[in-house]
């Protein structure tokens, strides 16, 4: 019996080891608690257990099934798809280490991303499922910067951004220039956007729209033009009150 298990094993894996087929002998072996301590004089290693092989399944969901992903197992690669899985035998008791792609992308601004860790020690029989979700990208755009929101985001997640409310010229441009105030976000199909936030059903690049507010402009050259005005009214009327006190002195040296 065990030289014919042996035999199946060797039919799979041909170029085993003696330490690798006696390691899945013992270690796939039965062993009860009436046989005391393993392993024994009498009953060796246990009962002898033909499934001395186990078997690795790599399955992936979430991507199309023209698309496939790169996963390498013990430095071998394989490259597997929702139509494709990966199936995998190996001798029992040893260990292998799993290691799948964390990111597929489709085109420059959109990627499948694995929703868990990528790295699988195996030792046993197992079916892995490698879950990936669409992640689309928003750009976030202004022609004066200090931009927030630029990101990937999960397809079907509400996406906020941000830009400057405001931009101001430095004191000594605010006679000449205006203020520019954030209006609305465009996208780059030409939709506007009146609030800053977006479904990311799909790669987005928004940008922020200003418009110019000549309030304070104009509210500067106003008070300009009153100080102007007051100075002017000032400087007149000391004007004529020393002219009227130089005349009423001529008066008074006539009157003497």
């Amino acid at each position: 019996h065990v030289a014919g298990v042996i035999a199946l094993m060797l039919q799979l894996f041909p170029n085993a080891s003696f330490d690798q087929i006696y390691g899945a002998l013992t270690y796939s072996a039965r062993w009860e608690d009436f046989m005391g301590e393993r392993p024994s004089n009498d009953w060796g290693w246990g009962k002898l257990d033909a499934r001395t092989v186990y078997k690795l399944r790599v399955e992936v969901l979430g991507p199309p099934e023209n698309l496939s992903t790169e996963v390498l197992v013990d430095g071998m690669r394989f490259n597997i798809s929702s139509k494709s899985p990966l199936t995998m035998l190996f001798l029992n008791s040893s260990a292998h280490r799993l290691i799948a792609q964390k990111e597929i992308p489709i085109g420059s601004s959109s990627m499948y991303r694995l929703e868990s860790d990528n790295e699988f020690i195996i030792n046993r029989s197992a079916n892995v499922v490698l879950r990936y979700s669409l992640w689309h990208y928003l750009d976030v755009k202004s022609p004066f910067g200090g931009t927030r929101g630029s990101g990937w985001y999960r397809e079907g997640e509400e996406a906020w951004f941000s830009a400057p409310r405001s931009i101001t010229p430095p004191i000594c441009e605010l006679l000449f220039k205006p203020v520019l105030r954030l209006n609305y976000w465009i996208t780059e199909d030409g939709r506007r956007l009146h609030h800053p936030r977006i479904l990311m059903d799909r790669p987005y690049t928004v940008t922020a729209v200003y418009t110019p507010d000549y309030g304070i402009m104009i509210f500067s050259w106003l008070i300009i033009a009153a100080g102007l005005s007051a100075i002017t009214i000032i400087l007149r009327r000391r004007y004529r009150g020393s002219r009227r006190g130089v005349e009423g002195g001529k008066i008074s040296g006539q009157g003497s």
